[in-house]
């Protein structure tokens, strides 16, 4: 297994933020596996079964091939260590898992929701994303992140890196300015996505509807409509359309 060399296979939507980052993680999913693309989506928590936060097309991956890659990764890992070098935490060790499957599994997109912050989360091994999002900001894991929203903002934005998409939604002025600051830094623009209310429906179509209720999930929304384009437009550009 060497998950590190193989990471740059994985083409990858990245999604951060405090409020609705695992939605909107499972709405770009859902977009581009209706627009054909074989994806995988590792979100968290689950709420029965662990193999939800590891999804196959939209499916939790199959048992047999959980077990067989949780097999894989523990036996490599306790094979490298050493007494400076502890067996990574549960959610580590579930982003290794998930990854070893998704390299395994001839995706055309994985989409990855982090478990805090940004900067120092996990799934930030991923080399550049395709699209890195930052959903709705708020306070939350202060102790980890900053006590101000510029200061939690900037560690969210680490998943902004060089050539990929950055895209946020309307956001509090200082926590923009942090979001704009670390983009900048990426050397990325960042892009301010459109109100879902903006996009139009092709003629004959039924009206857009959501399965979540509420106005903050139109935002939501909106941010995986914006990542899925990127995604879309992308794969275009490089020839890697669904099959």
């Amino acid at each position: 297994m060497d998950i590190k060399r193989r990471l740059p296979e994985l083409r990858v939507v990245h999604v951060t933020g405090t409020k609705g980052k695992g939605s909107t993680c499972a709405m770009v999913e859902a977009v581009l596996r209706a627009s054909g693309y074989r994806t995988g989506l590792f979100t968290s928590p689950h709420l029965w079964d662990v193999r939800e936060r590891i999804r196959i097309n939209g499916a939790p991956v199959d048992k047999r091939v959980f077990i067989e890659h949780l097999e894989r990764v523990h036996w490599t890992l306790e094979a490298a260590g050493c007494d400076k070098v502890a067996v990574p935490a549960y959610f580590k060790f579930l982003t290794l898992l998930g990854l070893s499957i998704f390299l395994d599994s001839a995706l055309d997109v994985v989409i990855l929701e982090v478990g805090i912050g940004g900067r120092l989360d996990a799934t930030n091994c991923v080399p550049p994303p395709v699209a890195a999002g930052v959903a709705p900001l708020g306070f939350d894991h202060m102790e980890l992140l900053g006590d101000t929203l510029p200061a939690i903002a900037t560690e969210k934005a680490g998943i902004f890196k060089p050539g990929c998409v950055a895209l946020t939604v309307g956001q509090r002025a200082d926590a923009a300015a942090a979001l704009a600051t670390a983009a900048a830094r990426a050397g990325v623009p960042l892009g301010v996505v459109r109100p879902l209310a903006d996009y139009k429906i092709a003629p004959g179509a039924p009206p857009v509807t959501l399965g979540l209720a509420g106005e903050h999930q139109r935002v939501n929304a909106a941010l995986a409509v914006a990542l899925a384009g990127a995604f879309e437009a992308r794969a275009a550009a490089d020839g890697a359309g669904p099959d």
